[in-house]
């Protein structure tokens, strides 16, 4: 297999650049999605706009969450398979991934409007603001499949060795997401259903023609009708390997609906428009440390597979390192500059601007650790160990984030809900940390 022994002989830090600057890029693109629509409707539509994108946020980690699934699932088998020379195999596996992903897509969709208004009330909602996230979601919920699945192929092609196609795509979305939320939005007046259809649209567009280049035939990979027919053993594969890091993201669905729901409880329909403007900013502050994950994953996958466990620690610790990194960088820009960043989605609500900016402060607080438990997520995931990543995604999200979200509100009113995120940073590090140590030193013991 001519085009991936670079993944085996080619120096470290060059291909973690090659492989995470894409990887990183695409990520931000993706977020874009998320920060246009929250500019634009904060914007035009007020504080009561921003508070239901916040309420409609976990819907749409339900989709990502199904696309992480498909995605790492395939995409890490791939890897694996593609280092063991197994070509075929993978085609099995990418076959099999897509029908997962189309069948998986429309029962989501499906199952979303039968649920959809119980669930927001549940979730707090209700006047104007219900109104406008129901009016959000119903659009997204047409566009659930395309999320999904765009996922799925941009993930697939960084298997594939094609990380600056992926990003490509990912840009190709987000540029046109941009346009359309400008066109619709200020121009047409179209409010939270103006995002919606921008998002939806945009998404299909990435959709389809990252599908286009996966499945064109250029790659070593060559996916015949037939593969498209589930495999029942690359079917158990793929969902084993891509479960842990899709319940993680479903894990966290539940916490932002939680988070909200305290939230909206200790600090009103303000606190709830100030989480709206955080998870904004957190797509762009925090999206990059995932995309050295992500490229990181496959060199992972490809080297274990080859058997140059060397290789795969010395992959592990420079990501967990440049994800570090990165976030004291982001530390430091939130420190410094939060109500800058706040003024981008709110211009004329001094108080919202208040607490919002300490919202920031507090959340940030400990994301130079969290460097470390991302890492230690995508290490597990390219090594095919499901379990290990399962017991991480657990803790993090029961013990580490879960507990604190439900005790220190009450004592310490808003700010205590802002808390349960460094808490949670702090829990993942010190686990995170170890299990990769201790995972490094068995699979590098004579025997193994």
């Amino acid at each position: 297999m001519s085009s991936n022994p670079p993944m085996e002989t080619e120096s470290i830090p060059r291909l973690l650049v090659r492989f995470s600057g894409p990887a990183i890029a695409g990520l931000l693109a993706h977020a874009l999605y998320n920060i246009t629509d929250r500019v634009f409707v904060g914007r035009t539509v007020g504080s009561e706009g921003l508070a239901a994108l916040s309420l409609a946020f976990p819907f749409m980690l339900l989709f990502i969450a199904f696309g992480i699934l498909v995605g790492v699932g395939t995409s890490s088998r791939m890897a694996i398979q593609l280092g063991e020379k197994d070509a075929p195999g993978a085609a099995v596996t990418l076959g099999t991934g897509t029908t997962l992903g189309l069948v998986g897509s429309v029962a989501i969709t499906f199952l979303g409007f039968l649920v959809l208004g119980p669930l927001l009330r549940a979730s707090g909602a209700s006047g104007r603001v219900f109104d406008l996230a129901k009016a959000y979601l119903e659009v997204i919920l047409l566009g659930a499949g395309f999320s999904s699945l765009g996922m799925g192929f941009t993930a697939v092609l960084r298997a594939l060795g094609r990380p600056r196609v992926s990003m490509a795509a990912q840009f190709l979305g987000a540029g046109l997401n941009i346009l359309l939320d400008a066109w619709w939005v200020l121009g047409m007046g179209w409010g939270v259903r103006g995002a919606a259809w921008a998002t939806v649209l945009s998404e299909l567009a990435l959709c389809l023609w990252a599908a286009w280049v996966v499945f064109r035939g250029q790659d070593v990979v060559r996916v015949r009708l037939r593969h498209l027919v589930p495999q029942g053993a690359a079917l158990r594969r793929i969902v084993a390997v891509g479960f842990p890091p899709g319940v993680m993201e479903m894990g966290f669905t539940l916490v932002v609906a939680l988070m909200n729901r305290q939230v909206q409880r200790y600090g009103g329909d303000v606190g709830l428009s100030a989480m709206g403007i955080f998870f904004g900013l957190d797509a762009l502050f925090f999206l990059p440390a995932l995309g050295v994950g992500e490229g990181a994953q496959p060199l992972i996958g490809f080297n274990y597979g080859a058997g140059r466990l060397d290789r795969v620690r010395a992959v592990t610790w420079m990501a967990a390192s440049a994800a570090t990194v990165y976030f004291l960088g982001s530390l430091v820009v939130v420190e410094l500059f939060a109500e800058s960043l706040v003024g981008l989605f709110n211009a004329t609500d001094p108080h919202l601007t208040e607490v919002a900016s300490w919202g920031l402060r507090v959340c940030y607080a400990g994301a130079p650790l969290a460097g470390v438990s991302i890492t230690a997520g995508y290490f597990f995931q390219g090594l095919g160990k499901s379990r290990a990543s399962m017991v991480l995604t657990f803790c993090r999200f029961t013990l580490f984030i879960l507990v604190p979200l439900l005790t220190l509100p009450p004592l310490l009113g808003l700010t205590g809900a802002w808390l349960a995120l460094p808490v949670a940073d702090l829990g993942g590090f010190l686990l995170g940390g170890w299990m990769m140590r201790r995972t490094l030193a068995k699979l590098e013991s004579p025997g193994n």
